[in-house]
């Protein structure tokens, strides 16, 4: 599939699953996607998405399972989406976002059991908050510009 995704999907108010991954979609995320309030799964990745990724993902607070990359997403991590409570499996790949990994995550995300941030440009050390996260089983955070050591 390809083309645009349009604010019309924000009609589908009971949509719980939207997996467009491996297409051709571009354009920037519209703001209908963000009033999906029963969504709890939501892959976006490897299309052409491009823009940043809009701080109203916190909107979506069912969400169980977000997919972003790989994308042509530019920006930094929103650290609004240390709000999504209900999170447990979080990948950011093959994005080019800069800045620091939200400390947030670590205090927040607290059912998150998978989080992959993977071919970023995201750096600096990776905050000891990420030590506490109870249920987290899966940390992959390779090739990006990180350093220091991984909080146990």
């Amino acid at each position: 599939m390809s083309g645009r995704l349009t604010s019309g999907i924000g009609n589908a108010q009971n949509l719980e699953s939207l997996n467009i991954n491996s297409n051709q979609y571009e354009g920037e995320l519209p703001s209908g996607l963000f009033q999906l309030s029963q969504l709890s799964d939501l892959d976006i990745g490897d299309n052409r998405f491009f823009g940043t990724i809009s701080s109203a993902i916190s909107k979506l607070i069912s969400l169980n399972r977000l997919t972003l990359g790989p994308n042509l997403f530019t920006g930094t991590i929103q650290s609004t989406i240390a709000s999504l409570s209900n999170l447990a499996y979080l990948s950011i790949q093959g994005i080019d976002i800069t800045g620091r990994l939200p400390a947030s995550f670590g205090y927040q995300l607290m059912n998150l059991t998978e989080l992959i941030i993977t071919g970023t440009s995201i750096e600096g050390n990776i905050d000891t908050s990420f030590g506490t996260l109870p249920n987290l089983s899966t940390l992959d955070l390779s090739s990006n510009k990180l350093r220091g050591a991984i909080p146990s």
